[in-house]
């Protein structure tokens, strides 16, 4: 009995040593970040912000290149009140686009991104209001 304590207790300090192998624990692939948008006045001032967060739905979309897949894959994703989002994605070229139009225009800056096999790439979004 007391060596299964001590093996259970031996490898929970060992778990615990290993480092996240993503942002909140997660495994795969994917993007996180922010969705801004601005400007927001037509006359920016100092101490106040020029931009504010976006909360409009986002599909990411590719096309597949093997033979498998038919059609086109998208996923959606609502960012929060504060613009962040998180999206888990397979590795490859990815389209960006908002449901609606933001500002200007329906696609954020970068609006076509790589996402790395095994990996969680912060990837900030912005959209112009083309307020001037």
């Amino acid at each position: 009995m007391a060596l299964i304590l001590r093996v259970g207790a031996g490898l929970a300090a060992a778990l615990a040593l290993l480092p996240a192998a993503a942002p909140n624990g997660a495994t795969g692939s994917g993007l996180y970040g922010t969705v801004r948008k601005g400007p927001v006045t037509p006359v920016c001032q100092q101490g106040v912000p020029c931009d504010a967060p976006s909360h409009a739905a986002l599909f990411f979309s590719r096309t597949p290149t093997s033979g498998w897949t038919m059609g086109t894959e998208q996923f959606e994703v609502r960012p929060d009140k504060k613009g962040r989002y998180r999206i888990a994605l397979g590795p490859g070229y990815w389209d960006i686009r908002a449901k609606a139009k933001v500002g200007m225009s329906t696609l954020p800056k970068p609006h076509a991104v790589h996402v790395r096999k095994g990996r969680w790439d912060r990837i900030d979004l912005f959209f112009d209001t083309g307020i001037r």
